[in-house]
Order: C-alpha cells, then sequence, then structure tokens
C-alpha cells in the first residue's frame, strides 16, 4: 500500500525535513519534490532522505501538444501554481508506474492532520486504504496558524493555535464567492486612522488592548462580516485597510485517487463526477506567514507575479499589498517587520478578545507538537 506526497519547493530548508519526516510517519511512503529555483540549502537535506525523489520543475513537451493544458503551459515561465499543477500531473505519471494508489499535492509549509490530539503512526495510509471504492478524493480543510512570536526554530513543533475554518462563521472572504473562482473585487475597506481607533476604543476599554487593531468587529463598522479580520497599517496613507482573517488559501487540499483519470480544477482540488465521491475530513494545518523571516522572503519571491493567478482571477488584494510593501514602498525591512509583528502576530491580549468575541474562532491543535516532542 503506498501514498504519495508531491511538493513544488523553492528555498523550504526550514520545513522541508520536519515536513518529510512527519508525513512519513502517518503513512506516505513515497515523496516526489520539485525543486522550483531554489538557491538554499534544501536540496542536500531532501537527496539524504529515503523514498524522496528529487526532480525539477520542467514542461513535457508531451503537454504542449494538449489543448486541454494550454492555461498551464501558457503561464508556465509567469505563474508558480501553473508549474505546481504541471508537476502534479508530471507526478501522477510517475506514480503510476509506481504502482501508488493515491497522492497529495501540498506546499512545504502545509501538514495532514487527521486527530487533534494524537499523531498515530501509519494513520493517513490506513485510512485511505479503508476508504470505499466510490470514495475518489478525500478533503482536508485549512486550519492557518496564528503566529505568536516573530520567529521560530520548528514552527511545527512549537504552535498549537490555528485559525478555525469559516464554517463557524461567514464562509468566504470579503468580496469573493463560495466557489473562489469568480472574479475577486477589492475585498478591503477603507478607515482613517482616528476613526478605526475611535471605533477601537468604543468597543474595548482596556488599554493594555488598545493597541490592537485585529479584534474589531466588522459587524458593528459596517455589518459585512461575523468573524474576526485583520488590519493592516498603510504607512503612505496613515490608514487602516482591513482584511480577510484568513492570509493565506481556506478551501483546503485533497488526497485523491490516481486508479482513474484525474483533472486538477486547480492546486487544492480535482474534478469529481459528483459530492457523492468526495469526504472532507481532517485538518490541512497552513503554517502561512508564521515568522517574520518567512514573511520578507515570501513576499520578495512575489515580487514579480502577475496580479492574476493562473486560472485568470484576481488575487487577493491583501497579498497585493503586502508584495508592494515588501518590494516597492521603499521601507527598509526593520519597517515591513515592525508592520508585520503589529498586525499578523497574536499576543496573549489580543488572543483573549477574539475568543471573547468570537466563540470558536480559535482551534487549539496539540498532535503535532506532541509527535516532535516526542523525538527529542
Amino acid at each position: 500500500m503506498r501514498i504519495a506526497v508531491v511538493m513544488t519547493v523553492k528555498d523550504e530548508d526550514d520545513v522541508i525535513f520536519s515536513n518529510i519526516l512527519y508525513h512519513k510517519h502517518i503513512g506516505v511512503t513515497d515523496f516526489y519534490i520539485y525543486l522550483d529555483g531554489s538557491t538554499d540549502n534544501t536540496l542536500n537535506i531532501v537527496r539524504e532522505l529515503s523514498n524522496v525523489n528529487i526532480k525539477y520543475s520542467s514542461l513535457p513537451k508531451w503537454m504542449l501538444y494538449e489543448y486541454s493544458f494550454d492555461r498551464y503551459t501558457s503561464r508556465y515561465q509567469t505563474h508558480h501554481t501553473a508549474r505546481q499543477i504541471i508537476n502534479c500531473f508530471d507526478a501522477v505519471e510517475l506514480a503510476r508506474k509506481n504502482g501508488i494508489k493515491w497522492v497529495i499535492s501540498i506546499d512545504p509549509d502545509e501538514l495532514i492532520c487527521l486527530d487533534k490530539e494524537r499523531v498515530i503512526r501509519d494513520s493517513l495510509k490506513e485510512f485511505l486504504f479503508s476508504l470505499p471504492s466510490n470514495i475518489y478524493a478525500v478533503t482536508f480543510p485549512t486550519l492557518e496558524v496564528i503566529p505568536r512570536k516573530l520567529n521560530y526554530t520548528n514552527v511545527f513543533a512549537e504552535e498549537t493555535f490555528f485559525k478555525a475554518p469559516y464554517s463557524y462563521g461567514e464562509g468566504r472572504r470579503i468580496g469573493e464567492s463560495a466557489s473562489g473562482l469568480d472574479e475577486i473585487p477589492e475585498p478591503e475597506i477603507l478607515y482613517s486612522s482616528n476613526e478605526i481607533q475611535n471605533k477601537w476604543q468604543d468597543l474595548h476599554s482596556s488599554k493594555a488592548c488598545q493597541k490592537y487593531h485585529t479584534s474589531l468587529d466588522l459587524k458593528y463598522l459596517n455589518g459585512v462580516l461575523d468573524v474576526p479580520h485583520l488590519v493592516v497599517h498603510n504607512p503612505k496613507l496613515d490608514s487602516q485597510l482591513i482584511f480577510d482573517w484568513y492570509v493565506g488559501h481556506f478551501i483546503g487540499k485533497q488526497a485523491f485517487r490516481i486508479d482513474r483519470d484525474v483533472s486538477f480544477q486547480s492546486l487544492h482540488s480535482v474534478a469529481l463526477p459528483n459530492r457523492d465521491n468526495e469526504l472532507v475530513t481532517g485538518y490541512l494545518l497552513h503554517y502561512n506567514n508564521y515568522s517574520a523571516v518567512k514573511f520578507l522572503k515570501k513576499y520578495k519571491a512575489f515580487s514579480s507575479h502577475p496580479e492574476t493567478y493562473t486560472l485568470g482571477y484576481s488575487v487577493d488584494t491583501l497579498k497585493i499589498f503586502l508584495r508592494n510593501l515588501v518590494n516597492f514602498s521603499g521601507m527598509n525591512e526593520n519597517s515591513c517587520i515592525e508592520i508585520f509583528s503589529d498586525s499578523f502576530i497574536v499576543d496573549s491580549c489580543r488572543l483573549s478578545v477574539i475568543r471573547e468575541r468570537w466563540a470558536g474562532a480559535i482551534e487549539v491543535v496539540e498532535a503535532v507538537k506532541h509527535f516532535f516532542d516526542s523525538l527529542t
């Protein structure tokens, strides 16, 4: 019984070893690692690991003659996500030749979690091979990490707080359709610094918490959302930009059978005959923007990315704003890190306010930390 993980990797030497170690423990037997311009120590790390197939992002010639792949091949040079999907197709073909039955496409900063309390050896493999034949795909909904300090040695081993799935509240982003595939309007709502501060003071009298804006209730302001959100200071306009609670994606990732034709709808899912062929369970732990170093690295790498995704819809306004902030605002790294700290790090005060105002907004996942603690 073999299952494979496929990852497209660029400069992920801080997490790649721990990611593979964790997924091996829960039953992943094969890893297809596609290096996509890495300049750090990633290659040296993965080449020392067993059951890891190392390749480089490349465009298979056979895809050039298949019209159905045109939306990926035409964006191969410009879109990292197009290369990821092409690599997934390539990995599926290799996995079929090697007798692998299930494939999971994830990023190096993502972990599959079946149980929030404990990590059981081979649990993922045993779970997937226990499923009835009519289940073609398993979706793991996202829990996005809540960073509580500037930097981590091993965030998988240190962080246990995550943003809950949207099912507890609004269920979608500001201005984005539930499908996530339609054109996304501008999602931010702009207020002056004084106005946002006055409304914050009306809501929370605690002086210790008044400088934190992330738990300001948007429903109180304009009736748009009943979920937490982020407020990022725009230094050029001296204003606050209000954004979605999730910084990364929120629609999860899938494990899928490859004993049938596979067509990727996106990096997150494959096409299915109907919903009865899908099971939704467990979690995808996404350690997105978990540190100041990772924040700077991510948005520097995003500097030349077009303002649309591979499938044509608009890149989130928050990502465009952060890309411009890091690369084109003229601000130095220390100033960018200060904004990251003020806007994205959730200390105990901010955490308590979020828990008080949005019951169920935060999930605690101890399993991964316990796993890495057991290795020391």
